[in-house]
């Protein structure tokens, strides 16, 4: 009799102990579940919601602008009216990389991940480069060609940390949300 209450201990102290592990990565993946939909909210959906709108914008009116070659569009759209003799000309941004730019700048820097935030400061002084340098310059030149090779590194990288918050959180399978070669609604 003896035998089986010592049996019956073990078993009741083994399922606590079970019980006791199940509880402890219970709460770090719902910790881990906060953290990335934190990240898929304040960082990757704006940022995708921002890509799409231009990768539809590509597929209807810019397909030989490869991603590759203007990661970042910006098109400005020009209404030119005639009132009697005046003629007034209204530019109007449809897509406006500053617009991506405030988005990036916007983004929870905490939640973001290291190479993210490296592309974005990159970014940001290339940028900066770019429009206070001599135009045509050499070094105009280099910060040209190397905002647009961070340019789409910042893409892919949006991309892949987008896709791979989903994937963590388990919203869909295998899910890519672009196909860098051939974008396609």
């Amino acid at each position: 009799m003896n035998d089986i209450i010592e049996i019956i201990k073990l078993v009741l102290s083994a399922g606590v102990f079970i019980a006791a592990i199940s509880g402890v990565f219970k709460y770090f993946y719902e910790k881990n579940r906060e953290l990335y939909i934190s990240r898929l909210n304040e960082v990757y959906a704006p940022l995708v919601s921002y890509l799409i709108k231009q990768e539809t914008v590509r597929y209807l009116f810019f397909k030989e602008l490869t991603i590759k070659e203007a990661p970042i569009l910006t098109w400005i759209s020009e209404e030119t009216t005639t009132n009697g003799t005046e003629i007034t000309k209204k530019s109007k941004p449809i897509l406006d990389r500053t617009y991506f730019i405030e988005i990036l700048k916007n983004s929870n820097k905490g939640l973001i991940k290291p190479k993210l935030l490296k592309l974005l400061n990159a970014y940001e002084i290339l940028i900066y480069l770019e429009e206070t340098l001599k135009i045509d310059s050499d070094k105009w030149k280099i910060a040209t060609n190397k905002k647009v090779n961070v340019e789409y590194e910042l893409f892919r990288e949006v991309q892949i940390g987008y896709e791979e918050t989903i994937e963590k959180l388990k919203l869909d399978d295998k899910f890519e949300i672009f196909n860098l070669e051939d974008f396609t609604i």
